[in-house]
């Protein structure tokens, strides 16, 4: 199970931490182009094709949906932005 965290609800931004409890769910929460892959350490990433290229998402950041595009963000630039909006929780989705 992971957490879905509406940021903002105009527009709608979303966000989900991609974590190794959740690196399934996220993964197919996802909706555009991405694939899993491993970083030099073997640990799991997410590869998202966007339209500045293909970013990485790696374990503890964060996958921020806004206007049906994709982003991670790390930790510290996720509490930078977002701390001081108001979190919404929007739900919980059972893992793939």
């Amino acid at each position: 199970m992971f957490e879905v965290l509406t940021i903002s609800d105009d527009p709608l931004i979303e966000a989900a931490q991609f974590t190794n409890n959740s690196k399934n769910s996220v993964f197919h929460w996802i909706r555009c182009n991405c694939y899993a892959d491993y970083d030099a350490l073997s640990q799991p990433i997410i590869r998202i094709d966007s339209p500045k290229g293909v970013l990485t998402a790696h374990l503890g950041d964060y996958i921020i949906r806004e206007n049906n595009m994709y982003y991670p963000l790390n930790p510290e630039k996720f509490n930078e932005f977002y701390n001081s909006k108001k979190r919404l929780y929007l739900g919980r989705i059972s893992g793939c």
